[in-house]
């Protein structure tokens, strides 16, 4: 049976993460709630590297609110996903704050696992890895300040893979004040017009904290998929 080995994401600390004027981004912790510290990876998986992607509402308490996850690559076993979403929905994270007040955000979060006859390494990332090209692994994403949940109190992101009928992918362009300088909404499952038009609504309104590399903000491109059940 391959070991059991933690690699701890937060060695962004090598690059310590400063305030944002009055506001400070959620981090990821290192401790016994960690996702990695959390994550049962199942013990029959192919050798090779996985990705899975979560979607975190991150309370002012540091609990999860809600944890989404989903895989780009279709040949990620749905049991590694449901693994990933049961450590994410029961870890803890070190909440954002306003003016020393903790806050909650909305974060996304990247879990590596890697699958040798050996052993299965785990390490957590404070982003999706769409700046990987020009970041690298360890970037702090931008982090949404508002807009966690839309229509019927149903939340923001629900699991793509489940409820295919309504899926978008939305991108953003923010600089490092965390303003959006560009958007493009992209219906990917010939949702209707009403449904964009209410997705369209509530990214018009998304305020974001920018992103972080080296311990300072800076523009990045983020994105992240959108799907109802509704």
């Amino acid at each position: 049976m391959a070991e059991r080995k933690v690699v701890a994401a937060a060695c962004l600390a090598l690059s310590p993460l400063f305030a944002h004027g009055d506001v400070t981004p959620a981090r990821l912790r290192e401790d016994k709630y960690s996702i990695e510290s959390l994550l049962e990876v199942p013990g029959d998986l192919e050798h090779r590297r996985y990705d899975v992607h979560c979607d975190v509402h991150v309370q002012s308490t540091g609990r999860p609110g809600y944890c989404s996850c989903y895989a780009l690559d279709a040949t990620v076993p749905r049991k590694l996903v449901d693994a990933v979403s049961r450590a994410g929905i029961h870890s803890r994270f070190v909440p954002a704050t306003r003016d020393g007040e903790p806050i909650d955000i909305h974060m996304t979060v990247m879990v590596r696992v890697l699958i040798t006859p050996r052993e299965s390494l785990v390490l957590t990332l404070p982003n999706n890895g769409i700046e990987y090209a020009r970041y690298g692994l360890l970037y702090l994403a931008p982090q949404r300040l508002n807009e966690f949940y839309w229509g019927g109190g149903e939340p923001y992101f629900n699991d793509h893979v489940s409820n295919p009928d309504v899926l978008l992918w939305q991108e953003f362009w923010i600089d490092e004040h965390g303003a959006v300088t560009d958007t493009r909404l992209t219906n990917r499952s010939g949702a209707s017009a009403a449904v964009v038009k209410e997705f369209g609504e509530s990214v018009a309104r998304m305020q974001f904290i920018p992103g972080f590399f080296g311990g300072k903000p800076v523009p990045m491109h983020y994105a992240e998929p959108v799907s109802s059940g509704n």
